[in-house]
C-alpha cells in the first residue's frame, strides 16, 4: 500500500477505538514486528494450486 492508504487506515482505527492511546500502541507494536516477517522472505510460488489439507479422512462426492 502507499502511504497514505497505510495513514488512512491507521487514522481510522486510532480515532474511532475507546481507548486510543491503547490502540495506538498495538498498531505501533505491530509496525515493528514488520520487519523481522519482511527479512524471513516470501514464500516460493507454485505454478499450480496445492491442497493444505490432508485427503485422508475426507468425505467424496
Amino acid at each position: 500500500m502507499e502511504l497514505g492508504n497505510d495513514a488512512a487506515l491507521l487514522l481510522t482505527a486510532v480515532t474511532r477505538e475507546q481507548n486510543r492511546v491503547f490502540m495506538g500502541e498495538a498498531l505501533k507494536a505491530c509496525s515493528h514486528q514488520r520487519q523481522p516477517a519482511k527479512a524471513a522472505g516470501r514464500i516460493p510460488r507454485r505454478e499450480h494450486a496445492q491442497a493444505s489439507s490432508a485427503m485422508e479422512g475426507r468425505a467424496s462426492c
